[in-house]
């Protein structure tokens, strides 16, 4: 970058905030971006672009070795400080001796650390948090463990020679990892985020550790990290973790510590190429605006604790410039924090008139526009109308992040209940299915679609399928049960007409048995068990009225009798009576002729 270029950035803010951190009035605050990082600051601007080129060479080496698809996070943000005092200043007591924090604003990494001399030692910290969210965002849905693990790998990140070199025994973890204080592996892999010994008081990195080691182990396997992720990342969600290891460790649960301890001793570096000067010819740089850092540092204070100084802080910036993209999206975090969701959507919509392409606000926009539509017909709505705006909004954020699964689910709603369906929204739902939690979701609004335009079959043959899939989420479950049965209980009628007319009763029974089981403690139960009874019933009808029209009369009388003694209620126990009654008459005439010499 030319001297000249960042000549230009110089700019003087003075902060608002009165009680909390202070700022000294003559910093000079800069925003400088790539398409993989935004980075504000009051450093020196030589340090500024250091850090944007090492954390865009970061990005690269993410790409290239964790997203085979190419899709590409969003950019993060790093609020760089100009010295450590600055950064304390933002931070809770009980976090004054980090170097750097972490954060998360509308999906997208927030990270607050001090310009120290030492950009990579630095930048360890931003890595890892920034792998963990962005793996989700590219649209992986991987366990606790494998995220962390790659992150700690990926924080051993440094830049050398045109290339990052990632080296995994360079972890912090490795230390703690070296103690074998491991874990068991059965509760290593049922490990949450609010887990105790993940954070909190009990937290000693020793998760973090063994998540690093484990991870490690995998990835250098075969010296094709690539190749290694993906494997690995493809046997979720339907494997389980310790399978998913031994399967990859070649070995049982009982050997997992000392062959993950086996492969750390072997070769754990790969040389990833980055391109310097592409990156030095992307930065964009200009002033910050003073809302802008306004609306970050409160976002850090929050984070860290210091809730009021950071909404004051925020509002101070919405108040400064009312119609900025970021005091807006701020206010609107706010809002989402306080449980607001009318508020944040509002708070949204200002930010994306002012020109905002935050995929988060569009989809909070979005949603919030179809729960209206949700409660159409309402005489003060235009329900259709908001329907159209929100799916406009929803393809926007589409092309801001491809195969968003957001995105995705709010797209089946709106189709779902837009005022009238439509075969162009079958067909972008269908076009969007995939083998994930989020296409079945979407298979399910297709299936509603399908219903509300009458296509009954395709409706309940799209449900069935989710019924079917073991890596269904229970609560998914439990709505398209709800939605398939009274599909499902029209269609075995008709298949249960069609069966007793054939007179198939052993089959008519096999399925209606195999619906009580289904639908065992639900209302539908109890439908089904009146459905079998109708089985037997017709059964034993059927082979009266058959006997007696073959003439055998004794064999009807029999039939006929048990009918009137197994079904007294039923709506033919009126022929059934007559029948026995005219069967015995016929049988005494036939009797008496034979008395008769």
């Amino acid at each position: 970058m030319s001297r000249t270029l960042l000549n230009l950035v110089v700019v003087s803010l003075t902060m608002i905030c009165l009680n909390g951190p202070l700022i000294h009035a003559k910093s000079t605050w800069v925003r400088a971006s790539t398409d993989e990082v935004i980075v504000i600051s009051d450093a020196p601007q030589k340090a500024v672009t250091e850090y944007v080129v090492k954390y865009s060479a970061f990005r690269q080496a993410f790409i290239n070795l964790l997203t085979p698809t190419g899709r590409r996070p969003p950019p993060m943000v790093l609020l760089l400080f100009a010295n450590q005092a600055e950064l304390k200043s933002h931070l809770a007591d009980s976090k004054d001796n980090l170097i750097a924090f972490s954060t998360e604003i509308d999906r997208t990494a927030l990270t607050a650390l001090a310009n120290s001399g030492d950009p990579e030692g630095d930048l360890a910290t931003a890595f890892e948090f920034d792998t963990i969210c962005s793996l989700q965002r590219v649209g992986y849905f991987l366990p606790l463990w494998m995220t962390q693990g790659t992150g700690e790998v990926m924080s051993t990140l440094r830049i050398k020679n045109g290339q990052c070199i990632i080296d995994a025994n360079r972890s912090q973890s490795d230390s703690v990892w070296r103690d074998l204080r491991v874990l068991p592996w059965k509760h290593f892999f049922e490990f949450y985020q609010s887990a105790p010994e993940y954070k909190g008081p009990k937290a000693e990195g020793m998760y973090q550790a063994q998540a690093w080691a484990t991870m490690t182990a995998i990835l250098f396997k075969e010296k094709t990290p690539r190749e290694q992720f993906a494997r690995l990342a493809g046997k979720f969600p339907t494997e389980e973790g310790i399978q998913a290891v031994s399967e990859m460790l070649g070995v049982p649960e009982d050997k997992f510590t000392e062959t993950v301890q086996r492969q750390l001793i072997h070769n754990t570096v790969v040389a990833i190429p980055y391109d310097e000067k592409t990156i030095l010819a992307d930065i964009k740089i200009r002033p910050a605006e003073q809302c802008e850092v306004m609306a970050y540092r409160g976002e850090v204070l929050i984070a860290s604790g210091r809730i009021a100084e950071g909404n004051q802080l925020i509002d101070e910036a919405r108040i400064l410039s009312p119609n900025a993209v970021e005091s807006n999206e701020a206010r609107a975090r706010r809002s989402l924090r306080e449980k607001d969701q009318s508020a944040a959507a509002r708070y949204y919509r200002l930010a994306i008139e002012a020109g905002s392409a935050n995929v988060n606000a569009l989809l909070t926009s979005a949603a919030e526009y179809l729960d209206v539509t949700a409660d159409f017909p309402n005489p003060v709505m235009d329900g259709p109308k908001d329907t159209v705006t929100a799916l406009a909004q929803i393809h926007r954020a589409m092309e801001l992040d491809p195969g968003n699964a957001r995105a995705r689910r709010l797209m089946g709603r709106a189709y779902f209940i837009a005022e009238k369906p439509s075969e162009e929204g079958l067909a972008e739902l269908s076009e969007a299915l995939t083998d994930d939690a989020t296409g079945l979701q979407l298979r399910y609004y297709r299936g509603l679609l399908y219903n509300r335009i009458g296509r009954k079959t395709d409706a309940l043959a799209d449900f069935d399928q989710i019924v079917r899939n073991p890596t269904t989420p229970g609560f998914l479950l439990t709505q398209v049960k709800g939605s398939r049965m009274p599909l499902l209980f029209e269609a075995d009628q008709k298949t249960l007409d069609q069966m007793l007319a054939d007179q198939k009763f052993d089959q008519a029974r096999a399925l209606m048995d195999q619906r009580i089981i289904e639908t065992e403690k639900t209302p539908a139960e109890g439908a089904y068990r009146k459905m079998r009874a109708w089985v037997d019933e017709t059964e034993l009808w059927t082979q009266a009225v058959s006997l007696y029209n073959a003439k055998d009369m004794t064999g009807a009388l029999n039939a006929a009798r048990k009918f009137t003694l197994d079904f007294p209620n039923s709506i033919r126990i009126k022929e059934a009576k007559r029948m026995v009654a005219g069967v015995e008459l016929i049988l005494k005439k036939r009797s008496d002729r034979e008395k008769t010499p």
